[in-house]
């Protein structure tokens, strides 16, 4: 599939400051994160400036006025030079179909916009019908492992959700969000598929390919399109499902631990939309403490009754009013859960010394999260605090420098 997309000025420049295109060269400076990104939005816009100006030469001596605690000017000019590597990776991408798009765009979700503000992503690739992207739906998550009941629960769900012109979004994963989007497809309903990885693959991968070229699927990340998977981006996307979402259905969720409830979770902090959550006997314990702590409990029952549909999907109240659930309750649950499974990642990272934001960066996950967890690993044992400047170094790492030093 090969189409023909004209990428707009001030996309262009946001995706010179922010994308990556092919292996990165170990000495080249690191493209801005979405919150980097949106410090220097806020820059420009109080000079009255959009993204397009930074490609103007004239506009360079005013560049050199910006000031950042962690955004160099020389490191915003040598992003701003790679148009030699953009013209590259867009043509490879344009070649698989794909299209770009970033916040200055009309098409760009308003959702995400509305919903997360300046956290949204300055960079969004995508294949397949844009116009989904605003038309709302229900998310479906879940996990990797789900059995039989939930597979079926799902499926039934999606079939509900076409007769009544709702579509589906979810995140192309194995188990119940892959099961949800080709279900949606094979009986000629809409889907949304929100990737951590590899969209590339996914833009010419066969068991897409008839709901592209039908416009019944869009696929879209935030992430770079050749990405392979990372513990972050997996966690990260779910709330671009839940923020694109009318409401969000959990089929099954770990207890305390895993990308589905680190994301219910997220959701129920922020508020974003109606955590529905699937109930019954023999439910995970994870969906009972989801709904425990604030989710809405459904059944099929539930799907079926509601004269009206979309005013049903509608009808919920968001999450604890938009309010946090109690840090009490849930952080510490969440961090314990997941601290097991990133360490090795983390481990690997910090075998030379790093700041917090270059951790961040180069695991491309949330500095918050990445703080939490540096000072449960410190608090641990695993990790030792560095001084002058302020960094994190693996103690195992730090014991085989030793080792290697004295002998």
């Amino acid at each position: 599939m090969i189409t023909t997309h004209i990428l707009s000025p001030d996309t262009q420049a946001t995706l010179l400051l922010c994308g990556i295109f092919g292996q990165t060269d170990p000495d080249t400076l690191p493209p801005l994160t979405v919150s980097e990104y949106s410090d220097v939005a806020q820059w420009l816009l109080s000079q009255k400036l959009r993204p397009a100006d930074l490609l103007q030469p004239e506009v360079l001596p005013h560049l050199r006025t910006f000031t950042h605690p962690k955004i160099s000017v020389e490191r915003l000019e040598a992003l701003l030079k790679r148009g030699g590597a953009l013209a590259l990776a867009v043509e490879n991408w344009t070649n698989k179909g794909l299209w770009i798009l970033s916040r200055s765009d009309a098409e760009y979700p308003k959702h995400f916009k509305e919903k997360l503000k300046q956290a949204a992503p300055p960079i969004l690739y995508g294949v397949g019908n844009q116009t989904l992207l605003d038309r709302g739906g229900l998310g479906i998550v879940g996990s990797r492992d789900v059995d039989e009941a939930g597979l079926m629960f799902t499926r039934e769900v999606v079939a509900m959700c076409r007769d009544e012109h709702v579509q589906i979004i979810s995140g192309g994963a194995r188990g119940v969000d892959t099961t949800a989007m080709l279900s949606a497809l094979e009986i000629n309903g809409q889907a949304i598929g929100v990737l951590a990885d590899s969209l590339s693959r996914a833009a010419v991968s066969k068991q897409y390919r008839e709901g592209l070229k039908k416009g019944n699927l869009v696929l879209i990340s935030p992430y770079y399109p050749e990405a392979g998977f990372s513990v972050g981006n997996a966690m990260g996307r779910n709330r671009y499902i839940y923020t694109l979402s009318d409401a969000t259905l959990v089929i099954d969720s770990g207890l305390s631990s895993g990308g589905t409830w680190h994301g219910a979770i997220e959701n129920l902090n922020k508020g974003w939309v109606p955590l529905l959550v699937r109930t019954g006997e023999d439910v995970s314990e994870g969906n009972k403490r989801l709904i425990e702590l604030g989710g809405t409990p459904v059944s099929l029952e539930s799907f079926a009754a509601p004269k009206d549909f979309q005013a049903w999907l509608h009808s919920f109240p968001l999450p604890n009013g938009g309010d946090s659930v109690s840090t009490k309750q849930a952080a510490p649950k969440i961090l314990d859960g997941l601290f097991e499974v990133v360490w090795p990642y983390l481990e690997a990272a910090l075998y030379q010394p790093k700041t917090d934001q270059e951790l961040a960066h180069s695991l491309n996950l949330h500095i918050e999260q990445v703080q939490a967890w540096l000072i449960q690993a410190v608090n641990m044992g695993k990790a030792k605090k560095l001084t002058s400047p302020e960094r994190y170094v693996a103690v195992a790492a730090q014991e085989v420098q030793q080792l290697t030093l004295f002998n």
